[in-house]
């Protein structure tokens, strides 16, 4: 579970978007969009224009003040592949899917709790010995977790993007700054494109060029946590209605 709550954490901390982590690369190749008109080009030059610190700067900034976002992540983690497909706020609401060591749950996350449906290979992975028993008593019901701590880390987007305020632990004076890339066209908008070189992997952050600089994607190759990440649907409301009473069990009960 550490692992994962600390490739979680990681996943929106400054030292990633600063290629403090060891990543990878590579990108759609894309073309600037000449049909943009001259007052915004002139934005996406001027802010394309800038050193790679004052860029991470304002990304930064402006993810700090999302209100939800959905990531959909496909990584390796000590040699463990990890799919999640969450949707979140600030307020603490989640919900989506996750795969890990051959397995799959739903999860979300309403009122202070966390709840997560897992197919029999996603218990017998995360329960350990006592894999039988959950299965037995949840007969395909929702476990309940009092709290959001455990799987409910991947929800907790409030402190993902507080993680940004964070350096500590990222090896940040070891990090290479990035280079700014190329703007290039990704998913129908403007991007520009940071690239971090290590011995280690390639780290490359798309970030909106116009507008408010939100992360878009992240591509990660090398030895250590490849994949891929990428984050839509910014400032959606989200709306998470928990089970009802008779479709979950209190693990805590156990």
């Amino acid at each position: 579970m550490k692992t994962r709550q600390r490739w979680a954490a990681a996943v929106l901390a400054g030292g990633l978007l600063l290629g403090s982590t060891a990543c990878g690369g590579g990108g759609d190749d894309g073309k600037k969009d000449s049909g943009s008109d001259a007052v915004d080009q002139k934005a996406i030059d001027e802010f394309a224009a800038q050193s790679a610190t004052e860029i991470k700067d304002q990304v930064v900034a402006d993810m700090k003040e999302l209100d939800s976002l959905t990531m959909s992540a496909k990584i390796t983690s000590n040699g463990e592949d990890i799919q999640l497909d969450l949707s979140m706020d600030t307020t603490g609401q989640c919900e989506g899917s996750m795969q890990l060591q051959g397995g799959t749950a739903d999860l979300m996350s309403v009122d202070g709790d966390v709840y997560i449906k897992g197919d029999e290979a996603f218990w017998t992975a995360t329960a350990g010995e006592q894999a039988e028993t959950v299965l037995a008593v949840l007969d395909d019901r929702w476990a309940k977790q009092a709290g959001t701590g455990g799987f409910g880390s991947f929800c907790d987007l409030d402190s993902l993007l507080s993680s940004f305020e964070d350096d500590e632990g990222s090896d940040a004076e070891e990090a290479k700054d990035p280079t700014v890339g190329d703007v290039v066209e990704y998913d129908g908008q403007q991007a520009l494109q940071l690239v971090t070189e290590q011995d280690s992997g390639t780290t490359t952050v798309w970030v909106a060029a116009e507008g408010a600089h939100y992360i878009l994607r992240m591509e990660n190759v090398g030895e250590t946590e490849p994949g891929t990440i990428t984050m839509t649907d910014f400032n959606e409301p989200l709306e998470v209605e928990a089970p009802a009473e008779d479709d979950y069990i209190d693990l805590s009960s156990l």
